[in-house]
């Protein structure tokens, strides 16, 4: 069995240059996985660069069955504390998760487990180690959630059949043929998993809930490893023997709805949890589902031309004329009208035919809402160019990568395939979610229109995410439904925490305007689970991270709760130190969080319109 060395990435979220992203896939294949014998027992070796670690461990793959003997392996990064674990300052490992799902875990760690180091180990009184686990069917795990195994092209002509039929509220045809692409994506995904194509069976094990049972699993296995290297007992959270190996965990955006499932699932397991950008965990597990996302999107894009209109020197949409915000909104708005009517053609590099619509506008725009510190400058550029009649910019930006790199005669180039490729994130968000695979067409079409009404720039692109399910031919073998809540933290007169109960209370973070994951989940996720925490980072963006631009109050909180495992008593308002249009900004956060979303930029997000969103 060979391991998924690369394959092209799926959708969504910031890099502003592609060959940043194409030079951080080339570094995600550079390791042989393949050369990492596959053990039981947890076994580090060293890979790629600055002293990370890789492991590949054998787990189970289904739980919920004793006497079932198959297997799945998990891919494990770690990049090693600054310290010896037998340190004082040791603070054990700390799981990281970059959301999804769908995105490699263990490519998170090896790119920013560095910069958390730096930002969060400042005061020098903890040292922590940062793993990434490849949740099973992604990444560098095995066997791998593919549905074309070695067969790009049929996948890019799948999407690119998907993606000329627009949107799911325009148009009679566009949902009925849109349930009729995805019932041969799900017979695709049947045959590769049933065949063994990609190794052993997988999309019904790939669930959230089996995930959080592997980290806990992966935790017992690093406290074995540590117990047996310095031949006396350890911790993950103060270097003394504990009851049991506590996770200590991150986890942004998806990662959020793993770290519920976590807590929910295994309160006794819990050291730190911290979880950016806050997903509604019952929202995301049942009913339609996804529709919880958007209460804040528009408000993004309303400050978006507010802004604009204030920082003339920094926003090339501006005119001397204009005299509020609304008034650049409203040009841009006859301009979108425009192209609604007669959408722009232009001809690729490759000779590809491409047209862009007012929905794919509306997407760009909703891509580039995850990280205005990197994007909203460029993209002031790109659509007053387009406006004043040259879409070169804009076309750059909106198929950058929707059509892969390729030869006159359709062969795909490799270098740009990389570890968050494959269907990974499927077979988690139908699995977890209620089952939608008989709904008919007009319940689609009202579903996208609920959406559209939450979000005029980003509804309709959202009501794509759950759409992927609508002929999802798998049942999941673990579904968990909550209830969402644990209890309340206990440690004893020493400090230890109390077996049976988490060690401590969630710490809970979140922009002010987040474009998928608004405010009000986290302060509903604070109120489920006991004396939980929340900082505010104000401005707009996707996850506290993205936002907090070299924020003091931001870094110290989230260190002092790691260190302690305190919490502020009430909201803490945390002010950035950058914003979207200052010019000195360089476009990404301190903490370089920004980094999980190498292939996914603002021009990347729209490559899979029927695929996998990523939160």
């Amino acid at each position: 069995m060979r391991p998924r060395q690369a394959l092209t990435s799926l959708l969504a979220f910031p890099s502003l240059t592609n060959a940043g992203a194409v030079e951080n896939v080339r570094q995600a294949a550079a390791h042989d996985w393949n050369s990492i014998r596959p053990s039981k027992f947890l076994e580090y070796h060293g890979c790629y660069q600055n002293g990370a670690q890789c492991a590949r461990l054998i787990l189970p793959l289904d739980y919920k069955n004793p006497n079932d003997t198959r297997n799945v392996i998990v891919a494990i990064l770690k990049h090693p504390a600054a310290v010896p674990e037998g340190h004082p300052t040791f603070g054990g490992p700390i799981f990281l998760n970059p959301g999804g799902p769908g995105v490699s875990a263990t490519e998170f760690a090896r790119t920013v487990g560095p910069e958390l180091q730096r930002r969060l180990e400042r005061s020098g009184r903890r040292h922590y180690e940062y793993i990434g686990i490849d949740p099973r069917g992604i990444g560098f795990s095995w066997p791998p959630a593919n549905c074309f195994p070695d067969d790009l092209f049929s996948r890019q002509i799948l999407n690119t059949e998907a993606r000329g039929l627009g949107p799911l509220n325009e148009g009679d045809r566009t949902v009925p043929y849109g349930l009729a692409l995805q019932d041969g994506f799900g017979q695709r995904c049947l045959t590769a998993d049933s065949s063994g194509a990609n190794g052993g069976p997988i999309m019904a094990y790939a669930g959230t809930a089996s995930v959080a049972r592997d980290m806990v699993e992966v935790a017992d296995r690093i406290e074995e490893l540590r117990r047996k290297g310095a031949n006396k007992s350890s911790s993950a959270t103060n270097g003394t023997r504990q009851d049991v190996a506590r996770v200590q965990y991150m986890g942004f955006s998806y990662g959020t709805i793993l770290g519920h499932y976590l807590v929910s699932l295994f309160p006794e397991r819990v050291g730190r949890i911290v979880l950016d950008g806050v997903v509604d965990p019952q929202d995301y597990s049942t009913g339609p589902g996804w529709t919880r996302n958007l209460i804040d999107t528009d408000k993004i894009y309303t400050d978006f031309f507010k802004g604009c209109h204030q920082n003339p020197s920094t926003c090339t949409l501006s005119r001397k004329e204009d005299t509020s915000g609304a008034d650049v909104q409203h040009r841009f708005e006859r301009w979108l009208h425009t192209i609604q009517k007669v959408p722009i053609t232009s001809i690729g590099p490759t000779g590809d035919i491409r047209v862009l619509t007012a929905f794919g506008v509306r997407s760009y725009m909703g891509g580039a809402f995850y990280n205005p510190l990197a994007t909203f400058k460029d993209m002031a550029s790109r659509l007053d160019k387009a406006m004043n009649g040259n879409a070169t910019a804009l076309f750059e930006a909106y198929f950058r990568d929707i059509t892969p790199q390729h030869t006159k005669n359709g062969c795909v180039f490799d270098q740009i395939q990389g570890p968050d490729g494959g269907d990974g994130g499927v077979p988690v968000l139908c699995g977890d979610g209620d089952d939608v695979s008989g709904k008919d067409a007009g319940w689609w079409r009202r579903y996208s229109k609920q959406l559209v009404s939450q979000s005029s720039i980003y509804g309709a692109y959202w009501a794509t995410i759950r759409f992927r399910c609508s002929r999802w031919p798998f049942k999941s073998s673990w579904q968990f439904k909550g209830p969402f809540t644990a209890p309340a933290p206990k440690v004893d007169a020493s400090g230890k925490p109390v077996p049976g109960y988490p060690a401590a209370p969630n710490l809970y973070l979140t922009s002010r305007l987040d474009p998928v994951t608004p405010l009000v989940n986290a302060r509903e996720m604070r109120k489920r689970y006991p004396g939980s925490g929340l900082v505010i980072v104000e401005g707009a963006g996707h996850t506290a991270a993205d936002v907090e631009g070299n924020s003091e109050c931001f870094a110290s909180a989230l260190a002092n709760y790691l260190e302690t495992g305190s919490v502020p008593e009430k909201e803490l308002i945390c002010q950035p130190e950058c914003g979207p249009w200052k010019e000195s900004c360089q476009g990404q956060s301190s903490l370089g969080l920004a980094k999980r979303h190498d292939a996914r930029s603002a021009g990347n997000r729209p490559k899979f319109p029927l695929g996998v969103e990523r939160l």
